[in-house]
C-alpha cells in the first residue's frame, strides 16, 4: 500500500518594512512535503486571480521557502488566498493558506526646521511621493502643540532641529505621538547658520541637566546618543634638542607637546602619539604609542634634552614612514623648534 504523499503551505511572510500600493514585493511561502515533484502555487487577492498571479514549483522532500512577486494596487484590506497543487499530492489538506496584509495610506508628513528653507531639498526629492506640510519651531500658529494635532500626519521630520529649539512641552508632545500614538520619526542634523558648530545632535545640547540631573527627552528618542567625537588620530612630535634650544624654549616645548597630546585623551584607544627628535642623526624617542599609556608618553617627553645641530629632514621622513602603517584616519607630523635648521 502506497504511503500517503502530502505536500502543504505552511506559513506566509510579508516584508518587515512598510508597504505602500504599486511598490513591488516579495512574500515568501513556506512549503513542507512528503515528496519530490511539480507543483503549482497560486494566489488570490480579495478573492480574485489572474494569470500572472501563480507560478510552477518544484517541491522537495523536507521544508523549503518560494518567493513570490506581487504588488499590490489598492490601499485597505487584502485576504490573500495561496493554493498550492502538487502532481501525486494524495491528501488536500493544508493544500492552501490565507492570509491578511493591510496597506495604509502613508503620505502626510509634517517637516519641523529651524531655519527657513532647510528642508528644501529633502521635500524637493520626495514631495511626489508625500505630502508636506514645512513649518519653523518659532511659528506659533502653525506648530502643532500637542499629540493629538501630531497625529493628523503619519511623520514628523525634524530638519536640524535642537533640544534647545523645541517649543516648551514639545517633547512630551513628540515622545507621546511615537510611543502611544504610533507615529512616525525622523531627524536630520547640519550646523548653525553662519558656523562650523552643529545644531541638532549637539553634544552639549543633549547633555543631562547639572539641575534636574535628567537627559533631555529628545536625546533618549534618537537611537544614538549625541557624544562629542574626533576621528582616530596618529601624531608624531618632531622636538628640536638642538643646541640652539636653550633651557627655557627646550622646557617650553615640552609643554607645548603636553598641551596636545591632553586634547587626545578623549580616545586613548584610537589616538597614538610617537616621540622623534631634531638633532645631527635621526632620532626616535618613542615609537607609535596609544594615548591609553599617557605615563610612557609623558615620560619621553620630559626627558628630552642633551641635542647637537639641527637637521630637519631626516627626522620628518622617518617620522612620515612610521605614520604609513598606521591604520587611523588623521596623521600628522608636528614640528616643534626654534625655527634654526642645520641642514
Amino acid at each position: 500500500e502506497q504511503a500517503d504523499r502530502e505536500a502543504q503551505i505552511t506559513s506566509v511572510k510579508y516584508p518587515e518594512e512598510a508597504v505602500t500600493t504599486n511598490e513591488p514585493i516579495t512574500i515568501q511561502v513556506s512549503l513542507t512535503s512528503s515528496f519530490a515533484g511539480d507543483a503549482t502555487l497560486k494566489w488570490y487577492d480579495n478573492g480574485e486571480s489572474s494569470d500572472e498571479m501563480q507560478q510552477s514549483v518544484t517541491v522537495y522532500e523536507g521544508s523549503q521557502k518560494v518567493e513570490v512577486p506581487y504588488t499590490f494596487l489598492e490601499n485597505g484590506l487584502h485576504s490573500m488566498r495561496f493554493e498550492l497543487s502538487a502532481q501525486g499530492d494524495t491528501s488536500s489538506l493544508n493544500n492552501s493558506l490565507t492570509s491578511y496584509k493591510y496597506i495604509e495610506v502613508f503620505e502626510d508628513v509634517l517637516v519641523i526646521e529651524k531655519y527657513a528653507h532647510e528642508s528644501d531639498q529633502l521635500v524637493e526629492k520626495l514631495g511626489a511621493s508625500y505630502k508636506f506640510k514645512v513649518v519653523q519651531t518659532d511659528d506659533e500658529d502653525n506648530m502643532p502643540k500637542t499629540a493629538e494635532q501630531l497625529a493628523a500626519y503619519d511623520q514628523v521630520i525634524l530638519a536640524n532641529v535642537a533640544n534647545a529649539d523645541l517649543p516648551e512641552g514639545f517633547a512630551a508632545e513628540l515622545n507621546k505621538y511615537v510611543e502611544e500614538l504610533g507615529g512616525g520619526l525622523f531627524t536630520f542634523g547640519g550646523n548653525k547658520q553662519g558656523t562650523d558648530e552643529a545644531n541638532a545632535y549637539n553634544h552639549d545640547d543633549l547633555k543631562i541637566d547639572p539641575v534636574t540631573k535628567k537627559t533631555p527627552l529628545l536625546q533618549e528618542m534618537l537611537p544614538v546618543q549625541a557624544v562629542k567625537y574626533s576621528p582616530p588620530a596618529g601624531i608624531v612630535f618632531v622636538v628640536d634638542i638642538s643646541g640652539s634650544m636653550s633651557a627655557t624654549k627646550l622646557e617650553a616645548a615640552k609643554k607645548g607637546v603636553l598641551a596636545c597630546v591632553d586634547e587626545l585623551k578623549g580616545n586613548p584607544q584610537g589616538n597614538y602619539v610617537g616621540i622623534f627628535t631634531l638633532e645631527s642623526t635621526y632620532g626616535q624617542v618613542l615609537k607609535l604609542t596609544p594615548v591609553i599609556q599617557i605615563n610612557d608618553i609623558e615620560e619621553a617627553v620630559m626627558n628630552l634634552g642633551g641635542g647637537s645641530s639641527t637637521n630637519y629632514s631626516g627626522a620628518i621622513q622617518r617620522a612620515g614612514i612610521a605614520l604609513s602603517s598606521l591604520n587611523v584616519q588623521v596623521k600628522r607630523v608636528i614640528v616643534v623648534s626654534d625655527g634654526q635648521p642645520g641642514d
